[in-house]
C-alpha cells in the first residue's frame, strides 16, 4: 500500500518531539495505524530514539575517518525503514543536543551581562555618593569661608539674652520666624503672636549694635504679627540680632544671618 502521506519524517520527528498539537497528533495516530510504512517508521525512529539516548557517549564516538554507514552497523538487523527512521531519530537527537549546549554560552552570556550592569550601577550609585559627599563638603567649606569675617563675630551681649532665652511669656504667646541662626537669601519675615493688646517696636540690628531698621507694631489681643524687611536693606551679609521690645523692658531677642547671593 502506497502511503500519501506529505512531510511523513517532519511529521514523526514532531510526534516525537511532542510538538504537534493535540488535533495534529490525533490525525497522526489514526493515519500510522492504517498505515504500514508510517507505522514501521515511526517504530524504527522510537526504538533508535531509545538506544541513542541509553548508549549516550559510546554511540557517538566516531572517528572522522569513519563513514556514515558506521552508524547503521550499530543497528546490522534493522530494516532499511528501520534504519532510516534510526537515522532520522539520531538527527533530532544531535539537533536537541546542540539546541541545549549551544544555548548555555548564550545563558552565560546573559548572566554575565546581567552581572556586568549590576556592578556597573553599584559603580554609578557609588560614584553618584561620592559626589554627592564632595559637594556638601564643598558647600560646608564654602558657607565656612561666607560666615568667617567681622561682619559674622558673635556679640556677647545680645548672645547672653538668647543664651537665657529671654522671652516675656506675658505679652508674646509664641515666636514663628526667623528660628536662631537660620540662613536667610531673600526678604525676611519677622512672625510672632501676641499675647496682649500691646504696642511693640520691632528692631533689626548689625553684630556691631547698629539699627538698621525699626518698626512700631500696634497689635491686636491674641493676633499673630507678620512683618517683611525687604532684603534690599541687608548690604552685607553677616550676623544679624533682632528684638521685640516695649515701652518698659526686652520682651523678645533672636538671632539669623543674612547671606548677599552673588
Amino acid at each position: 500500500m502506497k502511503c500519501n502521506l506529505e512531510s511523513r519524517e517532519d511529521l514523526i520527528s514532531k510526534y516525537l518531539m511532542n510538538e504537534l498539537s493535540d488535533e495534529e497528533s490525533l490525525h497522526f495516530e489514526e493515519h500510522y495505524f492504517t498505515c504500514k510504512i508510517c507505522f514501521d517508521e515511526l517504530k524504527a525512529a522510537e526504538q533508535a530514539l531509545s538506544i541513542v539516548t541509553k548508549e549516550g557517549n559510546n554511540a557517538f564516538e566516531v572517528k572522522g575517518e569513519k563513514t556514515k554507514g558506521s552508524i547503521f552497523s550499530l543497528i546490522p538487523t534493522f530494516s532499511t525503514t528501520a534504519k532510516i527512521g534510526f537515522a532520522f531519530a539520531s538527527l533530532i537527537l544531535l539537533f536537541v543536543l546542540y539546541s541545549v549546549l549551544n544555548n548555555k554560552p548564550d545563558e552565560v552570556k546573559n548572566d554575565q551581562k546581567i552581572i556586568s550592569l549590576e556592578e556597573e550601577k553599584s559603580e554609578q550609585k557609588i560614584d553618584t555618593s561620592k559626589t554627592e559627599a564632595d559637594k556638601q563638603i564643598k558647600q560646608e567649606e564654602n558657607l565656612i569661608a561666607e560666615l568667617s569675617g567681622p561682619e559674622f563675630t558673635p556679640n556677647p551681649y545680645y548672645e547672653e539674652w538668647i543664651n537665657e532665652n529671654v522671652r516675656s511669656d506675658n505679652v508674646i504667646e509664641k515666636v514663628i520666624e526667623p528660628a536662631n541662626d537660620k540662613k536667610l537669601y531673600d526678604d525676611v519675615n519677622f512672625r510672632w503672636i501676641m499675647k496682649e493688646h500691646t504696642p511693640v517696636l520691632l528692631s533689626v540690628l548689625k553684630n556691631s549694635e547698629e539699627k538698621i531698621f525699626s518698626a512700631e507694631i500696634n497689635p491686636q489681643e491674641h493676633s499673630e504679627i507678620v512683618k517683611t524687611v525687604s532684603k534690599a536693606t541687608f548690604r552685607k551679609s553677616g550676623l544679624y540680632y533682632w528684638r521685640i521690645e516695649d515701652e518698659n523692658e526686652v520682651l523678645y531677642v533672636g538671632k539669623f544671618y543674612f547671606m548677599k547671593r552673588k
